[in-house]
């Protein structure tokens, strides 16, 4: 049970269904050690119960056996007969110290002969010639149990038996029984709660990555808006720069002028595709963890950069009524950060004003 639990807890997701998983195996764990203490109370009551019945028989079948020696004495071998028609034993009998039969109360032994006897009954009379009296182990005769057990008469090792029965040991076998089903039912309904736990955590699973699958959905569609709105910007500042250099293409003018202007022009095309592309990365990136690209950031030349942009937007009207002035503070100083979204995050939060 030890290795099943070690492997329900390798299950557990760390994701947002985590915790109700964490939740039912806890509910799991619980109900898996509450069957293993009812479990290990059971059989500790079985184990002692049976203990504490053997050795009361035990005792039982050797004061009977005690009894069966004193009436001998006292009334001969007619009060042993009375023992055995009054059922209080099976059969009694005498072994001398060879074990040869004496006297038997069941007339289909012959006396004289070696008796027979299992080796741990000739244990056990071995140690009642020692100890003057000893009990066996219960055995099935036919339907029923029974249990021999010794009295030593004297020195010579004559013992006197008697096989007394015993029907509690009917009972312990139905409480057997009840035990090991038991133990069985336990076990499946360990197993069941098992899969019941197992199937659980797929379906979770499965409802897990729905919702996940729709919150992907729906962070794709807030992403193709600012996406578009942020390819647009790029667009505007390319469409402007293409415009403008319409109009002095128009005016002409001197080679020196136009060639620098043409740089102008080119590299301000180039700096708003490169920007266009990182947008593109970023939409292809949404699938995948933000990698931010950290270092020194000049907080003063961002914001001119984005500036700059801006007013080339305004030189051809696009925002005719409006001016732009800044009042930066030189000690502002560096920071860390990702410098390319920090432009963006300007750019956006400027053009949206």
């Amino acid at each position: 049970m030890a290795h099943l639990l070690v492997a329900f807890g390798s299950l557990l997701d760390r994701g947002e269904g985590g915790f109700m998983m964490r939740k039912g195996f806890r509910a799991v764990l619980l109900s898996l050690i509450l069957l293993l203490f009812v479990d290990s109370f059971a059989s500790v009551l079985y184990v002692g119960a049976r203990t504490l019945v053997e050795d009361a028989v035990r005792s039982s079948t050797t004061n009977v056996a005690a009894t069966a020696a004193a009436l001998l004495r006292l009334s001969g071998r007619k009060a042993l007969e009375d023992l055995v028609r009054d059922g209080v034993a099976d059969e009694v009998f005498l072994v001398d110290g060879a074990d040869r039969i004496l006297y038997s109360s069941d007339p289909a032994v012959a006396v004289g002969r070696k008796r027979e006897v299992l080796l741990t009954d000739r244990a056990e009379m071995e140690e009642a010639r020692k100890n003057g009296r000893a009990a066996g182990y219960p055995f099935r005769g036919g339907e029923r149990y029974l249990q021999r057990s010794y009295v030593s008469l004297d020195e010579e090792g004559t013992l006197l038996g008697v096989s007394a029965p015993v029907p509690v040991f009917s009972e312990l076998d139905r409480l057997e029984r009840i035990y090991w089903i038991w133990l069985v039912l336990s076990a499946a309904l360990a197993l069941g709660i098992a899969w019941l736990y197992f199937r659980a955590l797929r379906m979770i699973e499965r409802e897990r990555e729905r919702a996940e699958q729709g919150r992907r959905y729906e962070t794709i569609s807030r992403m193709a808006a600012t996406v578009a709105h942020e390819i647009r910007n790029p667009l505007n500042i390319i469409s402007a720069t293409i415009e403008l250099r319409r109009k002095r293409m128009k005016r002409g003018g001197d080679a020196e002028n136009s060639r620098r202007e043409e740089e102008e022009v080119l590299a301000d095309l180039a700096e708003e595709v490169a920007r266009l592309e990182g947008v593109v990365r970023d939409f292809l990136d949404l699938t995948r963890e933000m990698q931010l690209v950290f270092s020194q950031v000049d907080v003063n030349s961002v914001v001119e950069e984005v500036v700059a942009g801006l007013r080339k937007r305004m030189k051809i009207g696009h925002l005719p009524r409006c001016s732009i002035e800044l009042n930066l503070k030189r000690e502002a100083g560096e920071m860390e950060g990702d410098e390319r979204r920090l432009f963006q995050m300007l750019s956006n939060l400027i053009i949206n004003g």
